[in-house]
């Protein structure tokens, strides 16, 4: 996120706040009132979410070895347990059909904050969103993964770039597939461009929530394919085991 971005979503913030003493906002969640200075989340749901606590094990995290065989990755990690009918079904929901760009935002910084204060935290150099088709993009009127990606960005002050890796094929829902149904529906769906963006960095690929992990399976296949000496981590909202 650019400097002049980061003010404006700063003096957005104060101005929300200000205006949230005669109208205060609402839990995400349990939609109970927030008291001041909360955001997005009352402590009460913030307590009840299921933290994986994967970025305290760093590389020895077993999500790792879900990618082993498949694609080399340096690092992988979720912040929230995915469970249906749970608190992480209820923001997923929220950020990705609800227009809840905030609650996004906020998961975001708390994805930065936690890795942050990691004993095994590694720098990132770039951020990308796992992109969505243009058609998607227009029907939804943003794309998910970035505004956690802009959250993510604001904390650990690293840039997002989004003009390499595209996704140029529009492949059916993922849902309700098996995880070789997933495969073979993102085979060949992401293009590659302006490597040199990347050559040489430590990237970390930002999506909501990893299940087969066969989306970012194939993004990580054609960027390794495009530029070989990028290095390549993942960072999820949530993981269903």
């Amino acid at each position: 996120m650019s400097r002049l971005n980061k003010l404006y979503y700063q003096v957005t913030k104060l101005g929300e706040g200000l205006l949230s003493i005669p109208f205060p906002k609402r839990c995400f969640i349990c939609h109970s009132d927030l008291a001041f200075q909360q955001k997005s989340v009352c402590v009460s749901c913030f307590n009840n979410l299921q933290f994986t606590h994967f970025e305290r094990q760093g590389k020895d995290a077993y999500i790792n070895e879900i990618f082993y065989g498949r694609v080399y990755l340096n690092l992988v990690l979720s912040l929230l347990y995915f469970k249906q009918n749970s608190s992480t079904q209820n923001i997923l929901h929220q950020i990705k059909y609800k227009g809840a760009k905030e609650l996004g935002v906020y998961m975001g910084q708390l994805m930065a904050k936690r890795w942050k204060n990691s004993p095994k935290y590694e720098k990132f150099d770039l951020i990308i969103p796992v992109s969505l088709h243009e058609k998607k993009h227009f029907k939804r009127g943003y794309n998910q993964s970035k505004v956690i990606a802009e959250g993510i960005s604001m904390e650990l002050d690293i840039p997002i770039i989004e003009n390499v890796l595209l996704k140029q094929r529009h492949n059916s829902s993922q849902t309700k597939k098996s995880r070789l149904d997933r495969i073979a529906n993102v085979s060949k769906v992401f293009d590659v461009q302006n490597t040199h963006l990347i050559a040489g960095k430590h990237i970390v690929l930002v999506d909501d929530v990893l299940t087969t992990g066969a989306t970012l399976e194939a993004c990580s296949i054609a960027l390794k394919a495009a530029c070989p000496d990028v290095q390549i981590s993942l960072y999820t909202l949530a993981y269903a085991k």
